[in-house]
């Protein structure tokens, strides 16, 4: 199981249709199920009933969608402070890329 099948999970939840998450994460319901499948086995257990009108949740399901979104929103902020900290560049990495791009200002030989 990786954050893309909690993004899956938290969909079908949302949704309550499997076909419906599929044609909004842009992927074929087969492998949809087959995701929905993997976080199934791995967690042994079963999170939706099915019916004809979509899925609902389980339980479980429900204690799982608790857990997916409190994760998913773990991982953003996580890249968000992760991005922040990218904007820091030092300046002799900034000076070597210019060298270096320039006509043969840097000569790794002599330099």
């Amino acid at each position: 199981m990786n954050f893309n099948d909690l993004k899956i999970f938290t969909s079908i939840f949302e949704t309550q249709s499997l076909n419906k998450s599929a044609k909004s994460l842009g992927y074929a319901q087969s492998n949809i199920t087959e995701r929905l499948k993997i976080i199934k086995s791995t967690f042994n257990s079963s999170f939706f009933v099915r019916s004809y009108n979509g899925v609902k949740p389980t339980p479980q399901g429900k204690e799982m969608y608790k857990f997916a979104i409190d994760t998913l929103n773990r991982l953003e902020k996580l890249q968000e402070d992760f991005h922040q900290e990218k904007n820091n560049i030092l300046t002799s990495e900034l000076l070597l890329n210019y060298a270096m791009n320039q006509e043969n200002m840097l000569n790794i030989e002599t330099d």
